[in-house]
């Protein structure tokens, strides 16, 4: 998580993950952008989410190693971190609704990964 823009992992954050955040590692960077760029280089394709991207999230296979990059509830992922990527790809919603919550989209992508490495 970026160092900037980012709320803090609080106990509420903790509590409101049902205990989930003491079994993940969490890092903070200052800049998403040089970390992507580590992470391509050690052999991670970046897939971020967009709602204009034309690729829907269930036509890729998963199988390489991924980094996730998901935006924040509204804007999304800015355009300097979607250039970045390797793949774009989006959660079809249907109705008036325009953006998912993060961890709804989250738990969506991480389901569709999962059901795919299966």
């Amino acid at each position: 998580m970026s160092e900037r823009n980012s709320a803090p992992i609080s106990p509420t954050a903790i509590k409101a993950s049902a205990g989930a955040l003491e079994y993940l590692g969490v890092a903070k960077c200052s800049s998403s952008i040089q970390t992507i760029e580590t992470l391509k280089e050690n052999g991670f394709w970046i897939i971020g989410t967009d709602l204009d991207a034309e690729t829907l999230h269930n036509q890729i296979e998963y199988e390489m190693p991924i980094c996730l990059v998901l935006g924040n509830e509204g804007k999304g992922l800015s355009k300097a971190i979607l250039k970045h990527c390797d793949f774009v790809i989006k959660v079809p919603i249907l109705g008036k609704v325009q953006s998912l919550n993060v961890s709804v989209s989250a738990g969506v992508m991480l389901y569709e990964i999962l059901s795919k490495r299966k």
